[in-house]
């Protein structure tokens, strides 16, 4: 059953605190830039430390504008989530039970999540079917392809697509969201949920810095200009 109730008991997390806003400092970019300099924190699948902040360069280049096969990121399991332990949990499977705040209900050939307590940040909203949750890649394979990873080996292709505990990149999303936010980047989608916006785009350039991918031109000074915005 689909809960739609805010839980008053739990507090989503939030990215910006008092003490965090001077974390956000961004050097401004020239014209001939090739690199996008910004301050992060950085993150993980439950959240992102405010405590510690990282000096990042993000390489800046135009989306390249090769061929895209989504397949090419899931080859090395038929084109499905990975089951990196062997242990028939696949990577979705692992997402769901480490975000659930509570035990989760698994199938009964143990295999599956069915149920559980998430908090989905796009939306600010509690679920407890598993059903109702895309796991999402936050910077979409897709967005990935395009910014490098069309040159990667397809084992790092592997990884990207199914690495969850340091890359933050994976997260579980009611599926509506999920699907209406498709490949956008962050200029053409931003959760509803305006309390998380500042967290998205902090992950957003983690994890672009973190998986080596680049962002372009436009990308990198809207990264700035919003993350800005968490200082008023």
């Amino acid at each position: 059953m689909k809960s739609k109730r805010l839980l008053r008991s739990l507090k989503p997390f939030k990215c910006i605190s008092i003490p965090a806003l001077l974390c956000f400092v961004f050097a401004a970019q020239d014209a001939g830039a090739v690199s996008c300099k910004v301050v992060i924190h950085p993150c993980t699948i439950t959240g992102c430390d405010l405590s510690r902040k990282l000096a990042v360069t993000i390489p800046i280049q135009e989306e390249q504008s090769t061929p895209y096969n989504r397949r090419e990121f899931l080859e090395y399991s038929g084109g499905r989530w990975d089951d990196q332990d062997h242990d028939c949990q696949d990577t979705r499977a692992e997402v769901l039970n480490e975000t659930s705040l509570i035990p989760v209900v698994y199938s009964l050939d143990g295999c599956r999540v069915e149920m559980g307590l998430w908090y989905d940040p796009y939306s600010g909203l509690m679920f407890e079917n598993a059903h109702d949750l895309d796991i999402d890649h936050l910077v979409p394979i897709k967005e990935a392809h395009e910014s490098g990873a069309s040159e990667w080996k397809p084992v790092d292709r592997a990884r990207f697509a199914n690495s969850y505990r340091v890359s933050a990149n994976l997260i579980p999303v009611w599926k509506s969201l999920n699907r209406s936010k498709g490949a956008k980047e962050p200029m053409g989608w931003l959760p509803p949920n305006k309390e998380y916006v500042c967290e998205y785009i902090n992950r957003w350039a983690y994890v672009k810095w973190f998986s080596g991918l680049s962002v372009d031109p436009d990308e990198c000074s809207y990264i700035i200009e919003r993350l800005n915005r968490c200082l008023d």
